[in-house]
């Protein structure tokens, strides 16, 4: 039998990094350089369109940009990560509770515990509700800093912009599947991650704004390489594979029966899920489809 090795520990914190790129769970926001979008187009009838995104709304990717809006304007159907409805997001934050049998603070050692009550103090976070969570679902709460604003972010305006317009919404996951991916990755780990968050709160946050940083580049290379620099080590390739790769297999098939009945999508998810070789945009090329990044300047036709 072989003896399972250590988990490489300083991936831990990388791995946040990874969550703002291809995890859409209300804990987080999403927002979009204007320099140059992560919006492909799907050659369908009528066209569809692949929108990347960042699970921040740091000002320096602030922007929704025209071509953005444009196209989902004219969608036939809105194919985000999850449900953002208001009915939803209780939905989420009961089941979060619900799955945590035993009380957090007696799970976590005393100073762990202490530290995260007084970040949540500081970010408005009860601490009745962080006793109720899994230490995973704890620690990605505190994943970005604290002037996160859900109700300002793309991923959330760009739902309420479909329902405005009413255009059928399709999402992609729900969140109990979002939920599950946490749970069976980190599962052990779940205590160190939530030190390493918590450390990097500390810290000021210099990996999230690294990785903001290079999202607002607009540079699909530089988020690969990103992507490839937090799949090193056991954990890191391990939460690679599930969190992006698997859930990229399942969203491609789901997408893939959308776009055989008919074109007119407009999919927003993080950015993580669309680049490389493993990532939407060569999925559906494998499929048959052609997929073309858009121009910076892109003008969505009528």
């Amino acid at each position: 039998m072989k003896t399972p090795t250590r988990p490489h520990f300083a991936n831990l914190r990388l791995i946040a990094r990874l969550a703002l790129l291809v995890l859409a769970l209300p804990l987080l926001r999403a927002e979009q350089t204007e320099s140059h979008p992560f919006l492909w187009v799907v050659e369908s009838d009528p066209p569809s369109y692949l929108f990347g995104t960042i699970h921040s709304s740091d000002p320096a990717v602030g922007t929704l940009p025209d071509s953005v809006t444009s196209a989902l304007a004219k969608a036939r159907m809105f194919l985000p990560e999850i449900d953002l409805s208001p009915e939803t997001m209780a939905q989420a934050l009961s089941t979060m509770m619900e799955e945590n049998a035993q009380p957090l603070s007696d799970v976590l050692p005393p100073e762990l515990w202490e530290e995260l009550a007084a970040a949540g103090r500081e970010q408005g976070v009860p601490e009745f509700l962080l006793d109720r969570l899994q230490p995973a679902v704890a620690a990605f709460m505190f994943v970005a800093p604290q002037d996160e604003n859900f109700f300002q972010s793309i991923d959330f305006r760009l739902f309420q912009k479909a329902v405005e317009h009413r255009i059928r919404i399709f999402p992609l996951e729900t969140i109990a599947e979002q939920l599950d991916v946490l749970k069976r990755v980190i599962g052990d780990d779940a205590v160190t991650f939530l030190r390493e968050v918590l450390e990097e709160r500390r810290k000021g946050y210099p990996n999230y704004r690294a990785t903001v940083e290079a999202y607002a580049s607009g540079d699909a290379d530089r988020i690969l390489r990103l992507l490839e620099e937090q799949g090193e080590g056991e954990l890191g390739e391990r939460f690679l594979e599930a969190v992006l790769y698997e859930r990229n297999v399942t969203m491609a098939r789901r997408l893939q029966r959308e776009l055989s009945q008919e074109g007119g999508l407009f999919v927003a998810v993080g950015v993580g899920h669309l680049v490389g070789d493993r990532g939407l945009v060569e999925k559906l090329r494998a499929g048959g489809y052609t997929v073309t990044r858009a121009a910076a300047t892109a003008e969505i036709g009528p």
